[in-house]
């Protein structure tokens, strides 16, 4: 029976505002009622974490954070308790003040979602004006990041016009310290888009690529804890910090069950969300089902030239990488 080991991560998303669309994500299609995390819930999951050494905690989801009002506050809560803290954003609200106060905060690590530096493609592409400002704050984190790590993450189709976006971004940014990450954009496992040219379906499951049901706590603006990040429509509660305790949530009985069906010990659902998801562990080793969907019409390594400029910089081949992916 599949036992939850060691709580290591924890995802917040604090707000469900966001002020793009982008043609990939859920929201482009399906919003979701308004909510906001409080101050209170946030710090209710600090005081009840305490107990785990926790490796990260993840402010991100289906949202812009940075539109949170009380996103400082709660980034200075969190890092008052000692937790190592990574921010997920797509820049447009990232002033220079909150900047200043996210760094002086202590945040470790900023991931920004930026596809292109072409404006009629990031309009068509996210439905958002603000790539001049985008670039604007971008280069002001970078020029004041001190030892915080800042990702530029590059989705794109694998294509020629996703190189030359990767190639633009690249010679941009990379001089001023940022770290590029290349990742094709998907499916969500929960979402309402269609981006891949076939749906993908596992009849057999036998765990998660990235040990979301394992290792991680993912909680929603609603104060709900949720499966996984890819459970848009949270159709998968595994608790609620109205009446639960964030140990209580990882230790409850419903979550087990979800759990023994990711990993395969119990038959899950046909419906059952992980059997859409492109991290899930199914029948076939993952490197294959990557390079079926992925690889098989990846045109970067050809663009770019070289493997070093594209796979090793590839989320897709990170996870190839990693033990979890043999059959």
């Amino acid at each position: 029976m599949t036992k939850p080991l060691p709580l290591r991560y924890i995802q917040i998303e604090t707000t469900t505002r966001c002020n793009q669309r982008c043609h990939f994500c859920p929201v482009s299609v399906s919003q979701r009622p308004k909510a906001v995390l409080s101050l209170e819930k946030v710090q209710q999951i600090i005081q009840g974490i305490s107990e785990y050494p926790l490796e990260a905690v993840y402010l991100n989801g289906f949202n812009e954070p940075t539109y949170d009002k009380q996103l400082l506050d709660k980034v200075q809560s969190l890092r008052a308790a000692g937790l190592p803290l990574h921010l997920n954003s797509n820049g447009s609200g990232l002033t220079q003040t909150l900047t200043d106060g996210l760094l002086a905060a202590g945040v470790a690590g900023f991931t920004l979602n930026l596809s292109t530096l072409d404006a009629e493609r990031y309009l068509a592409t996210r439905g958002s004006r603000d790539l001049p400002n985008v670039i604007q704050h971008l280069e002001y984190l970078l020029a004041h990041k001190g030892a915080a790590q800042v990702n530029m993450l590059v989705l794109g189709q694998l294509d020629a016009v996703h190189a030359q976006d990767i190639q633009a971004i690249q010679t941009h940014f990379a001089p001023l310290g940022a770290t590029l990450v290349i990742c094709p954009i998907a499916d969500f496992a929960a979402g309402a888009t269609q981006v891949l040219k076939r749906r993908l379906y596992h009849t057999q499951l036998r765990g998660c690529i990235g040990q979301r049901h394992r290792h991680w706590l993912h909680f929603t603006p609603s104060a709900h804890a949720i499966l996984c990040c890819q459970d848009y429509a949270q159709q998968y509660p595994v608790g609620d910090l109205h009446t639960q305790t964030p140990t209580e949530i990882y230790q409850s009985e419903t979550f087990a069950q979800l759990r023994r069906w990711v990993e395969g010990e119990e038959p899950a659902p046909e419906d059952f969300i992980c059997r859409t998801c492109v991290f899930a562990l199914g029948s076939e080793s993952y490197a294959e089902k990557t390079r079926q969907f992925f690889c098989a019409h990846c045109q970067l390594p050809a663009q770019l030239g070289n493997l070093a400029a594209s796979c090793h910089q590839c989320v897709v081949y990170s996870h190839t990488q990693t033990p979890d992916t043999a059959a």
